[in-house]
């Protein structure tokens, strides 16, 4: 009679190392996938909290104690604390996407009556998720890379001025 000897298999074929690699990766993918679109919400979700912050700020600072908007630069606004901290680098204002954000004086209806805030360097989907939140509360003209935004605007108006190649600016005109 003859024995016969199986050998216990050792270790992972490697099919089954394939395929754990394949699920693996697939899971980090799942993983980081999430994790960027939570990180573009919570980043658009800041920079409007932001940018309502400095309209306040500015409002305050320039129009109820000087009477007018003509003197709102960036340097000034930097230098009387407005922004907050987390956007100013090297005393510049920045947003979360490392674009500039910067503020000039606008008239509307008659001199000075109006400043601006700009907010550049924004990836397209960071334009248009901003431009939607902004459109849906703010009260001043909004423009997309130079092109107004009708208040009732669409995702679809709004995806149209977005651009993809990422170097978006949006700039908002308060009076």
């Amino acid at each position: 009679m003859r024995q016969h000897h199986c050998k216990k298999q050792k270790g992972l074929t490697l099919i089954e190392l394939l395929i754990g690699i394949t699920a693996l990766s697939a899971m980090v993918l799942i993983v980081l996938t999430g994790y960027q679109r939570f990180q573009m919400r919570y980043n658009v979700q800041e920079h409007v909290q932001d940018i309502m912050e400095l309209v306040i700020g500015i409002d305050q600072s320039f129009m109820q104690l000087e009477g007018s908007y003509a003197s709102v630069s960036t340097p000034l606004v930097v230098g009387a604390f407005i922004p907050p901290k987390h956007m100013i680098r090297a005393g510049a204002v920045y947003n979360p996407w490392g674009g500039a954000v910067s503020f000039a004086p606008a008239s509307v209806a008659s001199a000075n009556d109006a400043f601006t805030i700009s907010t550049t360097n924004l990836p397209e989907t960071a334009c248009i998720r901003l431009s939607e939140r902004l459109v849906s509360i703010f009260r001043g003209r909004i423009e997309i890379n130079g092109t107004p935004v009708p208040p009732a605007a669409t995702v679809v108006t709004i995806a149209t001025e977005c651009q993809s190649a990422g170097n978006n600016t949006i700039r908002i005109t308060y009076q």
